[in-house]
């Protein structure tokens, strides 16, 4: 994971508004970002849940406030990269109506995802 290496002002160019975070006592449980560059689609992207907190429903309360900002935002449509290897995100993202759009990220073996936000 190259994400493991990142200083935190790689993190903080990669958060940009509006983020989301779940907290537990003060300690995050997980974070995600609806990213939106000029001429693209809102892009869910750095989302991470902390390895004790999978699976308890945090990852879908994240993509939900993401999906929500975007529909407020007048989106009609919201993407993501999901690694080919990483089934369990892909499982995460399908429940919530995404759908693989055969397009590639910039990483090898990561590819697209995307979802009508008014559905």
């Amino acid at each position: 994971l190259r994400e493991i290496g990142f200083d935190e002002d790689i993190w903080r160019g990669r958060t940009p508004t509006p983020a989301f975070l779940a907290l537990d006592d003060g300690l995050p449980l997980g974070v995600a970002t609806l990213r939106r560059l000029p001429g693209h689609d809102p892009e869910i992207v750095g989302m991470w849940v902390a390895g004790h907190a999978r699976g308890s429903g945090v990852a879908d309360e994240l993509v939900t406030a993401c999906l929500e900002e975007a529909a407020r935002a007048g989106a009609s449509r919201v993407t993501l990269h999901v690694m080919d290897d990483n089934p369990a995100a892909q499982r995460l993202y399908q429940r919530h109506g995404f759908v693989v759009t055969g397009d590639r990220g910039d990483v090898p073996g990561c590819g697209q995802m995307a979802r009508d936000v008014t559905r």
